[in-house]
C-alpha cells in the first residue's frame, strides 16, 4: 500500500475508532510499560523523538491514548524502536517492521494492533483493518491474529512463572509477561555485574599472588658482588684467583658486610701470602668461608662489636 493509500486508511481507523470507542472496553491496566500519556498529537504526530530498546518498554506512548498493542513472537517484542519528532506514529511502526521482518497488523475498530512475524500473505510493516478494506478483513483474519498473540503471551508467561487464569485478558497478561521480562533482565544485569566484579576480584587476587611470586623468585636469586656470591639462605661462595691473598680477604669482608671500608680491617700477617690458584670457595656463612681461607695459612680472624676486624697468626689472637 502507498502513502496516499494509508493516509487513507488511517483516516478511515481513526473515523471508526471514534465512532465506537464508547462501545469498546479500555483494556490499559496499570503497568510500567503503559505511559498514562501518549507522546502522539491528535493529529497523529509524535510530539517529541525518542529511543526505546526493546520496543516493549514503554511502548504504549507510541500509540494514540487508548490504544493497544500485543506481539506474537520474543524477538519483536524484544527490538529497538526509534522515532523523531513529527513523525506519523504509523509511519515509525511501518518503519520499524520492514526493518525487523515484522508484520503490524493495524485494527482501528478495536484500537488494537497485533505484531507478528511476516510471511507470503502477511508482508513485512503496516496493514490495516476494519478500515473498509475487506480484502485486509480476509487476509488477516483479526481473530486468528489475536488468537496467536494470546497463546504467545501465555506460554511465555506459564514459563516465567506468571498468573494465567479466565480471569486475565491478553493485555493484562502482556503486561505482567513484560513485568516478569524487566525482573528477568535487570536480574540478568545484576548477575553481569557481580560477575564482572568477581572477575576483577579474580584478577586482582591473581596479580597479587603473581607479585608474590615474583618478590620470592627474586628473593630466592643470589646476590652478586664483585667476587663474592650471596644465596638466599645465607650461604656464601668466594671466587679466589691467583695472587696476593690480602686484597681477597678485603673484598670478601667488604662484600658480605662484615666491614664497611678497608680501614676497619686491621692486617698483621705477611703481606706476600698469595693464593696459588683459580678456586671457589662456598660455606654457609662469610665467617665460615673467612676462617677457611684463612686457616690454610695458619692465620685466623677476630671481629669486635666496634667493626674492626683483626688477621692475625691463630696462636696471637
Amino acid at each position: 500500500m502507498n502513502v496516499n493509500l494509508k493516509s487513507i486508511a488511517l483516516g478511515a481507523i481513526l473515523l471508526t475508532a471514534a465512532i465506537s470507542s464508547s462501545a469498546q472496553e479500555q483494556l490499559l491496566v496499570d503497568s510500567p510499560f503503559v505511559h498514562e500519556r501518549s507522546m502522539v498529537a491528535e493529529t497523529g504526530e509524535m510530539v517529541t523523538g525518542a529511543e526505546v530498546t526493546p520496543i516493549y518498554k514503554q511502548m504504549v506512548g507510541l500509540l494514540p491514548k487508548g490504544w493497544n498493542m500485543v506481539f506474537t513472537e520474543q524477538r519483536l517484542a524484544l527490538a529497538p524502536v526509534v522515532w523523531t519528532k513529527g513523525e506519523q506514529w504509523t509511519t515509525v511502526l511501518d518503519e520499524w517492521g520492514r526493518r525487523y521482518g515484522a508484520n503490524v497488523m493495524i485494527d482501528g475498530e478495536r484500537q488494537q494492533i497485533v505484531v507478528s512475524p511476516e510471511q507470503d500473505m502477511r508482508p513485512k510493516g503496516t496493514a490495516f483493518v476494519y478500515s473498509g478494506n475487506e480484502l485486509h478483513q480476509e487476509l488477516y483474519n483479526p481473530a486468528e491474529r489475536y488468537a496467536e498473540a494470546e497463546i504467545y503471551v501465555m506460554e511465555r508467561l506459564k514459563g516465567l512463572q506468571g498468573t494465567v487464569n479466565d480471569a486475565v485478558n491478553l493485555h493484562q497478561a502482556q503486561a505482567q509477561l513484560f513485568g516478569l521480562m524487566a525482573q528477568v533482565e535487570e536480574r540478568e544485569k545484576e548477575q553481569a555485574e557481580l560477575a564482572k566484579l568477581h572477575a576483577r576480584k579474580l584478577a586482582k587476587e591473581k596479580a597479587k599472588a603473581l607479585a608474590a611470586e615474583r618478590e620470592v623468585a627474586i628473593a630466592s636469586q643470589p646476590v652478586k658482588r664483585g667476587p663474592v656470591t650471596i644465596y638466599h639462605d645465607g650461604r656464601i661462595e668466594i671466587a679466589l684467583t691467583k695472587g696476593l691473598l690480602k686484597p681477597q680477604i678485603e673484598a670478601l669482608l667488604i662484600n658480605t658486610d662484615l666491614i664497611k671500608s678497608p680501614d676497619e680491617m686491621i692486617w698483621r700477617a705477611s703481606e706476600v701470602y698469595r693464593w696459588a690458584n683459580d678456586y671457589t670457595l662456598n660455606a654457609e656463612s662469610a665467617k665460615h668461608v673467612l676462617g677457611r681461607v684463612l686457616s690454610a695459612y695458619g692465620l685466623a680472624a677476630r671481629i669486635k662489636q666496634n667493626g674492626i676486624v683483626t688477621i692475625d697468626q691463630k696462636e696471637r689472637i
